[in-house]
């Protein structure tokens, strides 16, 4: 799966904050290697995709394994991002 940049992404959904970005969009998909073991999600925000991966070092406003639920309900999340080596990790979630 493909990690699209987020140079260029404008608006509501995609924000610079200091070093990070704010993505703001619905999860689409989850990857996991157990039922509480989110490893990474993708967010569809503006017509783009993102894949985002977890921080195991990171504690989370709720535990990734609740980003099923939104995928389920549609209800947006917004994420904080950090670019390390072309891949993006969620610095934080939060229900939108």
């Amino acid at each position: 799966m493909g990690i699209l940049a987020l140079t260029g992404c404008g608006g509501d959904a995609a924000s610079e904050t200091g070093g990070s970005r704010v993505i703001t969009g619905i999860v689409a998909t989850v990857e996991a290697t157990s039922l509480v073991d989110v490893e990474s999600f993708t967010v569809r925000s503006d017509g783009e995709t993102f894949e985002i991966l977890i921080d195991p070092d990171v504690t989370y406003a709720f535990p990734p394994e609740h980003l099923r639920a939104h995928a389920i309900s549609s209800e947006p999340v917004r994420v904080e991002v950090e670019e390390r080596s072309g891949d993006l990790y969620a610095l934080s979630l939060e229900d939108a």
